[in-house]
């Protein structure tokens, strides 16, 4: 059987969305760093470890580590639009300040320590278990989400007969599945319609958007 289209689903839930949709803000933090050109990234957000979906990074892409641990791929120009850096704090700057003035550049005081978001995510001397190593990756820095979307949670019904094999076409031609309870997102253009529908697990919604006003 062929797999939903972003057409057809468009054009299917277009009118739900519209109706029974409600808008939500993305509150949560991430990290990010820019992508390899090339590289794949494998998106693991369900509980049986399964990939959700995966995408091939292009010259100027970000790729997400977020609230759950998954990561994706965000375009250039989707990622400044959705995200902002966030601002360093007063007492990460202080901090910052004076570990410099040690002048210790062979083995800086706290190394693996970020006094920014007062923890520490860099290995030192040891891995981390995530795998989110500055001093390997070099990049990951920390960002505020502020995406807004337009979604339903997805019924039983609803999965059963639009998602019969519990997978559809994700905008960037990769499968991505899809299951009762989840959340069906929708993007608008500039003229106001829907114009991309991709799926985010409840788990992962409750943890990272809130109700619009």
């Amino acid at each position: 059987m062929e797999l939903p289209t972003q057409k057809h689903l468009i054009s299917v839930f277009s009118p739900i969305l519209s109706s029974r949709g409600k808008h939500y803000r993305k509150s949560a933090r991430c990290f990010a760093r820019a992508a390899i050109p090339g590289e794949e990234v494998v998106t693991h957000v369900d509980k049986d470890g399964a990939a959700e979906t995966k995408q091939t990074a292009k010259e100027g892409d970000m790729v997400i580590h977020s609230v759950l641990g998954e990561e994706y791929v965000n375009t250039a120009a989707g990622f400044a639009k959705n995200y902002e850096p966030l601002e360093q704090s007063s007492i990460g700057s202080d901090l910052a300040a004076k570990l410099a003035a040690l002048q210790d550049t062979y083995f800086p005081q706290f190394r693996a320590f970020d006094w920014f978001e007062l923890h520490s995510w860099s290995r030192g001397i040891a891995p981390n278990g995530d795998g989110k190593d500055q001093e390997k990756n070099g990049a990951w820095q920390v960002f505020q989400a502020k995406g807004e979307i337009v979604g339903i949670f997805v019924s039983v019904d609803e999965k059963a007969a639009h998602f019969p094999d519990g997978l559809f076409m994700a905008s960037w031609g990769e499968q991505m599945r899809m299951e009762a309870g989840d959340v069906l997102a929708a993007k608008t253009g500039p003229d106001g319609n829907f114009c991309e529908v991709y799926r985010i697990t409840k788990t992962a919604f409750d943890n990272s958007y809130v109700e619009m006003a």
